[in-house]
C-alpha cells in the first residue's frame, strides 16, 4: 500500500507502508495534501519508537497500541481494537457520501459484499 498526496514539488511521491493480505488488495491511498502537510512527515513515518525508527507492524499492537489503551482507563471490553479504526474510517466515508465501490476500492476488498458487512458492523 502506498500513501500519496497531490503531486506537487512540495509533496513526497509517496510512502510505502507495507504489504497487503492478497495481491488483489494492493492499492494506492490518496491522502489530502493538507493532511500530509499537517503531519509534516518530511519523508519519515508517523509512528516512531524511542530510537526514532519506524514502528514495525508486528510490534505496534504490543508495544504501542495496548499500552495506549491501558492508559485510557477504559475497561478492556470498551477499548477499541486497531481494526476498529479502519471500520470507523469506512463508515465516515459512507457518511460523507462516498460511494460503496469507492469505499470498497479504498479498503482493498475484492467484493462489495465484504465492504457492506464491515459497514454493517459499525452502524
Amino acid at each position: 500500500m502506498i500513501l500519496v498526496g497531490d503531486r506537487t514539488p512540495r509533496s513526497p511521491a509517496g510512502f510505502a507502508v507495507g504489504t497487503t493480505k492478497t495481491e488483489e488488495s494492493e492499492r494506492t491511498i490518496r491522502v489530502r495534501q493538507e493532511l500530509l502537510e499537517r503531519l509534516d512527515l518530511s519523508g519519515r513515518y508517523a509512528f516512531m519508537n524511542e530510537d526514532r525508527e519506524p514502528v514495525k507492524g508486528d510490534s505496534f499492537r504490543t508495544n504501542q497500541w495496548l499500552l495506549a489503551m491501558e492508559r485510557t482507563g477504559l475497561p478492556p471490553h470498551r477499548q477499541p481494537r486497531i481494526h476498529d479504526l479502519r471500520q470507523t474510517h469506512a463508515s465516515w466515508q459512507l457518511d460523507v457520501g462516498i460511494s460503496l465501490p469507492a469505499i470498497q476500492k479504498r479498503l482493498g476488498h475484492g467484493d462489495v459484499m465484504t465492504t457492506l458487512r464491515v459497514l454493517g458492523r459499525v452502524s
